[in-house]
């Protein structure tokens, strides 16, 4: 038996690409002719278990994207934002006089060039903590049965 049937072998589609050979169904539904008659639909199967290494890595990803505090500052984490601080950094290791208004959620703040280094090396440090964190879980005995929500840096 067909995935999906009328009582035949005919799939849903084939009957619709017969029927509607445009591929494209009445706009008002009163006219669509689709046969009267059960269809079944085979029951949802259940989800496939997510290997522990992809749920590790995935709880490593939150963890890196959710952000950092540097000095009471609130202090954005994601891909970007780490390539952002970077930037900054290397300007600010180039001209040690720089100022910059640097951007955070609780508004701009303004940042000397030896602060944006710090928050650079702050930021690395946090983002170094976070795949230290995933590989101790990976290295565990049995990391099937580990709390991998916690113990991540903040």
């Amino acid at each position: 038996m067909s995935r999906y049937t009328n009582g035949t072998d005919t799939h849903p589609f084939k009957w619709f690409e017969t029927t509607y050979p445009n591929k494209s169904l009445p706009r008002n539904p009163e006219h669509w002719d689709i046969p009267d008659g059960p269809w079944w639909f085979a029951p949802s199967l259940p989800a496939p278990e997510i290997p522990i290494e992809q749920r590790i890595k995935s709880r490593r990803i939150q963890a890196m994207n959710a952000g950092t505090t540097f000095n009471g500052m609130i202090v954005e984490t994601d891909d970007i934002s780490q390539q952002r601080i970077t930037g900054a950094a290397m300007a600010a290791f180039l001209d040690g006089t720089l100022v910059t208004h640097w951007k955070t959620p609780e508004g701009f703040m303004p940042l000397t060039a030896p602060v944006i280094i710090q928050v650079a090396t702050h930021v690395g440090k946090f983002v170094q903590a976070c795949y230290n964190r995933e590989k101790a879980l990976l290295e565990m005995e049995n990391p099937t049965h580990a709390d991998i929500d916690s113990g991540w840096p903040s």
